[in-house]
């Protein structure tokens, strides 16, 4: 996984090299940068360093925070070319630090009985716990600090790692000396309980929703590229519902069409036809034929790839979606990947 802050400086780097692992010197490395809004922040050439390498650097100062786009393509000297393959980077959010993802207020939730253990080391322990938990999660190639979610509120699993971590250290300072021999101490149970929630994060059982990549998933954003509706496309780029891309053969772009419209009262009036190979033909629904029915539920396409639509803006008068309208986003098999590194490599 490859996150930055907004304001940090990232090198887009680019290997161009031939079959027999030479780089390649001559090409030229054009460089096209997709912020999460479908907006191009940079579209230009990158400068050659050493051999075959090619590199832009930009600053991530004024994007927003959200998953960011870039594609290669080299071109040889003849004018032919070969597209390397999208990437991904995730922007989360500003560089300030927070002191920890509880508050000393709220350890009682977790252990009503902690009043009587807090002193004026305790938040001192709650820190302690918190830069613990980070460097953990470092380990695990996440960008820590973890990032407040849309609710304003970090993520349960790190509220309940923090607090059940720090409720240990805090405990064991005044029951240390009444514990005997080798018997096990009862507060050993807080920092269990939060070793399995890291354990939990490590299998992949949680996942933070915003520290999720496209290129994690297999799966890009959806972008509009026909129609302007207040109506909005959702995908499972993020693993909000699913698994990752289960695709094996090669990158495709997948189409979805609008063929109906309705009211936002009624979004189930709109129907849709989708495809996976960028309309060179058209899919069928298991259960549904060629058409399926526009509306918040998340549909099944094919090897995990599910989408589902939303009113967007509409004031319940206006139609969400307009006829014709399309969305259209790409998979690649997990195995062919790069994300996190950087860089990609393109063998010719």
């Amino acid at each position: 996984m490859y996150n930055k802050y907004q304001g940090e400086t990232i090198a887009f780097q680019g290997v161009a090299e031939d079959s027999n692992g030479t780089g390649l010197t001559t090409a030229v490395g054009s460089l096209n940068i997709t912020d999460y809004t479908g907006s191009t922040v940079f579209s230009g050439v990158g400068t050659h360093g050493v051999t075959g390498t090619y590199q832009h650097v930009a600053s991530t100062s004024g994007w927003g925070t959200g998953p960011v786009d870039y594609q290669w393509t080299f071109f040889h000297s003849s004018g032919t070319n070969t597209v390397v393959a999208d990437n991904s980077i995730l922007i989360v959010g500003t560089s300030a630090n927070p002191d920890s993802y509880i508050k000393l207020e709220e350890l009682d939730t977790y252990y009503a009985q902690i009043g009587d253990y807090v002193d004026d080391k305790s938040e001192s322990h709650i820190q302690a716990a918190y830069n613990h938990i980070n460097r953990w999660l470092d380990n695990l190639n996440y960008k820590t600090p973890i990032e407040i979610g849309p609710d304003g509120l970090y993520d349960e699993s790190l509220r309940s790692m923090n607090a059940h971590l720090a409720i240990y250290r805090i405990v064991s300072m005044n029951e240390v000396a009444r514990v005997e021999g080798d018997e096990n101490p009862w507060y050993l149970e807080f920092r269990k309980r939060a070793m399995d929630i890291l354990k939990e994060i490590e299998d992949g059982k949680i996942t933070f929703r915003r520290e999720k990549a496209p290129s994690d998933t297999g799966i890009s954003i959806p972008v509009r590229t026909v129609g302007s509706s207040v109506g909005i496309l959702h995908n499972n780029w993020d693993r909000s519902y699913g698994e990752m891309f289960q695709g094996s053969d090669y990158p495709r772009t997948w189409v979805i069409e609008v063929l109906g419209t309705g009211t936002s009262g009624r979004l189930a009036d709109s129907t849709f036809r989708w495809s996976k190979d960028n309309m060179v033909s058209w899919e069928t629904f298991s259960n549904a034929g060629t058409v399926g029915t526009c509306g918040h539920d998340w549909y099944g396409l094919d090897w995990e790839v599910y989408v589902r639509f939303d009113m967007g803006s509409s004031t319940g008068t206006d139609n969400i979606l307009v006829t014709g309208e399309q969305w259209k986003f790409n998979t690649a098999p997990i195995k062919g990947q790069k994300g996190g590194k950087g860089f990609v490599n393109s063998y010719w």
